[in-house]
């Protein structure tokens, strides 16, 4: 139930109900059963998704560490390391190193699988991002549209394939000389270099709900506008 509030949305719902879980949980279960495993899981997954990335990691950490115990559980071990490394990822750049050895764990393990698993496309989607994060955008455009292929192969055209989408187009390969640049970039990159990191420091709490876009009558926010 607590996964199900997840999924649509009601996280605070989510969040009562899994710790109603964990009551039951803490009585009749050995600390390292494996139902410790999944539940660190999904409830790391709704931290992640609360924007608090530090109980995130702890909760994933505590997963890894009961799932590894654990014979033929290279899958879960895959996939935890995946959010682990998501989690990490968005947690801040101090944490990149950290995250990148997590996601390289998944595509170990992921690799070993002859039927690649949906959660492979969420850990080369990270890696995407992580390139990304580091300016290597032809790098992570070539994640991407891995992710892509597996994506439509194992889901179809579902919301993370709109997504991984989304990412390639707004994701340029090639160096675009500054006369050539419209208002839109400019205003993208006055949004990532300036706006972005003001938000992240000022209203933390807010940052996984707040977006923006340029508005108004001017042709470039159409883009009909050119270098002059």
């Amino acid at each position: 139930v607590a996964n199900e509030y997840r999924a649509c949305g009601r996280l605070e719902e989510s969040l009562f109900t899994y710790e109603e879980a964990k009551k039951i949980y803490d009585e009749l279960l050995e600390p390292t059963d494996f139902s410790y495993a999944t539940f660190y899981n999904n409830l790391g997954l709704l931290y992640q998704e609360m924007g608090d990335f530090k109980l995130s990691v702890e909760c994933l950490k505590n997963s890894l560490n009961i799932v590894t115990k654990y014979a033929n559980t290279r899958i879960e071990e895959a996939s935890t390391h995946t959010n682990l490394g998501a989690s990490l990822f968005h947690w801040g750049n101090e944490h990149f190193e950290e995250a990148l050895v997590h996601i390289e764990k998944a595509f170990v393990l992921f690799e070993e699988d002859e039927r690649k698993n949906y959660h492979y496309a969420a850990a080369l989607d990270v890696m995407g991002d992580i390139q990304k994060s580091k300016g290597r955008n032809k790098e992570a455009v070539t994640y991407y549209e891995k992710a892509l292929e597996l994506t439509k192969t194992v889901m179809g055209e579902n919301y993370a394939y709109q997504r991984l989408l989304e990412k390639i187009i707004s994701t340029p390969v090639a160096e675009v000389d500054k006369s050539e640049k419209k208002g839109m970039d400019l205003s993208k990159e006055f949004y990532e270099e300036k706006i972005a990191p003001m938000i992240h420091e000022k209203f933390p709490e807010w940052e996984h709900r707040i977006a923006a876009g340029l508005v108004g009558l001017g042709s470039e926010c159409y883009g009909f506008d050119d270098c002059i």
